[in-house]
């Protein structure tokens, strides 16, 4: 088993596995900008970013929830990655009255991505992924907790009986405000002391699910802006890479890692780009850190660069 390494300067004997004590300590800004959780902040923090990078962060977040994309839409993130030219000569999408609602948010999302680039616009083009990153998160917040009614939550035994009888002593929905959801009806005053528990259980149940499917969704999110720190360097570094490093082991290993989707070999990447005669830490410790990779990557986009 290979000796834990620092992955920004490679040392073994000063890494504790948190931090290294051969390395300066990352900046205040820096810290804040790899704790981002909220995706538009995080794709924003970019100021040059590129039509290209936007597309691939779509993809990455399409890919992330290929499970759930409705048939039409399956091929969307494969012309994403490819670029705005491949998502030019997208042939677009039919309109499916049938579909579920669920799979037509995807369409809508899709097509909305393909608009923005049409039309040029940065900014609707950010707006149109950070939309299409939503549905995503929907769908794994689905997955996992599906949609329930009020209703639908179970009750302890003594008080199942009473589930009826809460249906009937809830405010009706006329009363009020006329579009006040029935799960958030509050119950009547004279409603007797066995029903206003039943009340107060369903409550909470509902409460308790919807801070699940909270905690869910912050936490797909903060993956997705994860996503995004793969294919976007820090903005306020320059990173210069030497053709020299570009060897042909250093171009075949990045474009296996593209087409194959597996950036598991990404630290033996950082070896053979290091045997090449890099020794910019940017780069080394982002093919050594323990994250995830997608395409789009900003070190393999540089080995890339002179032969996509």
């Amino acid at each position: 088993m290979p000796t834990p390494r620092c992955p920004r300067c490679g040392f073994a004997f000063a890494w504790d596995g948190r931090k290294c004590s051969h390395c300066p300590p990352p900046s205040r800004a820096r810290q804040l900008w790899e704790s981002i959780s909220r995706f538009e902040e995080q794709v924003n923090s970019t100021k040059d970013i590129t039509p290209r990078q936007l597309l691939a962060i779509a993809g990455g977040c399409l890919r992330r929830v290929w499970d759930f994309l409705p048939e039409p839409v399956r091929d969307f993130p494969e012309a994403c990655e490819r670029g705005p030219e491949a998502l030019r000569k997208h042939p677009g999408f039919r309109e499916q009255p049938a579909m579920l609602n669920r799979d037509r948010e995807f369409q809508i999302a899709a097509e909305a991505i393909r608009t923005a680039l049409t039309r040029n616009s940065i900014p609707e083009l950010v707006r149109s992924i950070a939309e299409a990153a939503r549905t995503c998160r929907g769908a794994v917040c689905n997955r996992d907790y599906p949609q329930r009614e009020f209703f639908s939550f179970p009750l302890p035994p003594e008080l199942e009986r009473y589930r009826a009888d809460v249906d009937n002593n809830m405010v009706p929905s006329d009363v009020g405000n006329p579009r006040i959801d029935v799960r958030y009806r509050p119950l009547r005053r004279d409603a007797s002391v066995p029903i206003a528990a039943a009340y107060q259980h369903l409550c909470d149940e509902l409460t308790k699910y919807n801070e699940a499917r909270s905690r869910l969704a912050a936490s797909e999110e903060a993956a997705q802006c994860e996503m995004v720190r793969d294919m976007q360097i820090y903005p306020e570094i320059t990173v210069g890479f030497d053709p020299a490093w570009r060897t042909s082991t250093a171009v075949a290993m990045a474009r296996g890692f593209v087409e194959s989707r597996d950036f598991s070999a990404m630290p033996i990447l950082a070896d053979a780009l290091q045997d090449a005669g890099c020794e910019d830490p940017e780069i080394l410790e982002h093919c050594r850190a323990e994250k995830p990779h997608y395409r789009g990557c900003w070190v393999i986009e540089m080995i890339l660069a002179d032969g996509k």
